[in-house]
């Protein structure tokens, strides 16, 4: 089941599931299990062979080695980077818990309007299927007014009638990876791990503590 909300944190969307897990893990960066092992205990997706619950110093590392600068670490703690992802320019979050460990990672391409649609199918279809099979949950349903002109369906997504998401994992477990079409038109990713039940949680806490 999922709950689709805006995060408070730092303006950013997110999809959540009802446990509120969440990660990513994509191309030719991106880990994937290997058939016949056992799933390692820290999750199965990780983004630029990031291990769950890596300091900030090899978060670092590893996305520059994927491509990606650091440019800030916000008032969360948590670490932005850009780079280039499929031809995009691509924002890439590292939620971080307050022991400096990585637990969810987000990628969002800025893509112009017009090819958010295709760009992504072509990651769903053509990099994420062909890695993982098929996903757990794949949703592609443009309402509209039957219109299958690309301008009438990316008007429908930013009215809330369209609907692109897919996920692959345990959302319940919050161990998955999703992609999905945000109502600006953006291309997002997110890799989630069982890490992230206990810092949502903390995040939660401290969001509720004004009342």
């Amino acid at each position: 089941m999922i709950n689709w909300s805006l995060d408070g944190m730092n303006g950013v969307r997110r999809f959540a599931i009802v446990s509120a897990g969440c990660a990513l893990a994509l191309l030719s960066v991106v880990a994937c299990p290997v058939v016949g092992q056992t799933p390692p205990a820290e999750g199965h997706y990780q983004f630029a062979n990031i291990p769950w619950g890596s300091p900030d110093s090899v978060v670092t590392a590893k996305l520059s080695d994927a491509g990606f600068a650091f440019t800030e670490k916000d008032k969360d703690g948590d670490l932005w980077y850009e780079g280039i992802l499929k031809g995009e320019k691509t924002d890439v979050i590292a939620f971080m818990t307050p022991a400096r460990q990585v637990v969810y990672i987000v990628l969002n391409l800025e893509t112009p309007d017009e090819d958010a649609i295709p760009m992504f199918r072509k990651i769903r279809d053509g990099v994420l299927t062909t890695r993982y099979g098929a996903p757990a949950m794949n949703t592609d349903t443009i309402q509209s007014s039957g219109d299958p002109a690309d301008s009438v369906q990316e008007q429908a997504i930013r009215d809330g009638d369209g609907t692109l998401v897919a996920i692959w994992g345990d959302p319940d477990a919050d161990d998955y990876l999703g992609i999905m079409i945000t109502d600006k038109l953006t291309v997002r990713i997110e890799y989630c791990s069982p890490l992230w039940t206990s810092e949502n949680a903390r995040r939660e806490s401290l969001r509720d503590s004004i009342f």
